[in-house]
């Protein structure tokens, strides 16, 4: 069975919310044994354009509600395939956030499973993540990285307030903030002064480890 039938697979199901065929897709890629971080990459960037389509009002919450289990599910089967990584020092802290008035949480996820089965502590806050929450637990667990998520136009405005908030605790240049999601752009993540942006989860990990390179150069 060729790979890329099984990627595009991948994506299709999910464009069209379609919980059987994402579940068989999925198997297959295991039976295949493909790269689990492209077919993680399928979902997110399929992920993403629903969340689009959601915004233009051209699907509905409850179909937004179906693909978030779809996505949980397919997670959860591709979780236990990773490399088991406790063995191995820590490469770094990260916080995880969906950025205040945003609720998705899909994209994020994918990142936060990721950078967790790539030997990051990752603390998760979850959706709806007010600015100063996230730049607190950074102080608290001594973090590396904040990455931060807005699918939102309405909520991408916020992000600001963490490198806001970092530089008001004199924490700028020690963590990182890394953003990603449908509303933002590098354009945007330079204006703000953001580390980086992250297109997918992927180059997001691509990006936290090259910040963790550097920091113990």
């Amino acid at each position: 069975m060729a790979a890329e039938e099984i990627f595009n697979r991948v994506e299709a199901s999910i464009k069209n919310i379609k919980p059987a065929e994402l579940d068989k897709a999925v198997n297959d890629a295991l039976k295949e044994k493909l790269d689990l971080l492209k077919v993680m990459d399928k979902m997110g960037a399929a992920a993403v354009e629903l969340g689009e389509r959601y915004a233009r009002g051209e699907v509905g919450l409850p179909e937004v509600l179906v693909t978030g289990k779809m996505l949980t599910k397919a997670i959860n089967t591709l979780k236990p395939h990773f490399p088991t990584l406790e063995s191995q020092a820590k490469k770094g802290t990260v916080i995880m956030g969906t950025i205040q008035t945003d609720v998705h949480s899909i994209g994020k996820n994918l990142v936060s499973t990721f950078l967790t089965n790539s030997g990051y502590e990752v603390y998760d806050l979850g959706e709806d993540v007010p600015a100063q929450k996230l730049v607190e637990k950074a102080k608290e667990v001594k973090a590396d990285v904040i990455g931060v998520s807005s699918l939102l136009t309405t909520s991408m405005l916020y992000i600001k307030d963490v490198v806001e908030g970092l530089k008001a605790n004199g924490m700028q240049g020690q963590v990182k903030v890394i953003i990603g999601g449908a509303s933002v752009s590098p354009e945007f993540a330079e204006s703000i002064g953001a580390s980086a942006y992250g297109e997918n989860a992927s180059k997001a990990i691509g990006i936290v480890n090259k910040f963790m390179a550097e920091k113990r150069a």
